[in-house]
């Protein structure tokens, strides 16, 4: 071959391997690119959400957004095959029951055979969201019965949906406890 031709084989083995590299790793490309252009936050409804590196967020029209932990320890197996933190966040009418809509959740995991079935208040600057969670999975569902799920429901119109494993719960909660309402 003449050395034209090894140049054009080397620059398309680069591309290739650029190309293939770039799809691989697209998520966290586009997670980049989305902080570097929002800075971090997501403006939702009335609300100020904080988005940390290491989190993806996908849009799905203007109710409602999932916000995903693209950074996990996969060292291990099972972490491999754990399902990453997630916060779905929809955009509702606002409640003006927040200890019915409590009652009624609470009643609802226990049903499903949440184990424990736990409750947590946080303030949204003046607005209180009522958070209701447990472990609902079975334990036949090895791959997330680690994880954790929370309901959670402001008066206001922000309703969140958390699925997490043990070892991100704090990171989750922490996004949750910085959202903020806009003024």
């Amino acid at each position: 071959m003449t050395q034209v031709n090894w140049r054009h084989i080397t620059v398309l083995a680069i591309v290739a391997i650029v190309a293939l590299a770039g799809y691989r790793e697209r998520i966290r490309l586009a997670a980049w690119l989305w902080h570097v252009r929002h800075g971090g936050v997501e403006s939702f409804g009335n609300y100020i959400i904080p988005i940390p590196l290491g989190w993806y967020i996908q849009d799905f029209g203007t109710h409602d957004r999932i916000v995903i932990k693209i950074d996990q320890d996969s060292s291990s197996r099972l972490a491999r095959q754990r399902v990453p933190a997630t916060i779905t966040l929809l955009h509702l009418r606002e409640l003006s029951d927040l200890s019915g809509w409590t009652s009624l959740t609470l009643s609802s995991f226990k049903q499903r055979g949440a184990d424990p079935t736990m409750t947590r208040t946080i303030m949204l600057d003046d607005e209180a969201m009522s958070c209701v969670g447990g472990n609902i999975f079975s334990k036949s569902e090895d791959a997330i019965r680690t994880s954790t799920s929370w309901d959670c429901r402001s008066t206001g119109q922000l309703e969140i949906l958390l699925t997490a494993p043990e070892s991100e719960i704090d990171q989750a909660w922490e996004i949750i406890s910085r959202i903020r309402k806009k003024h």
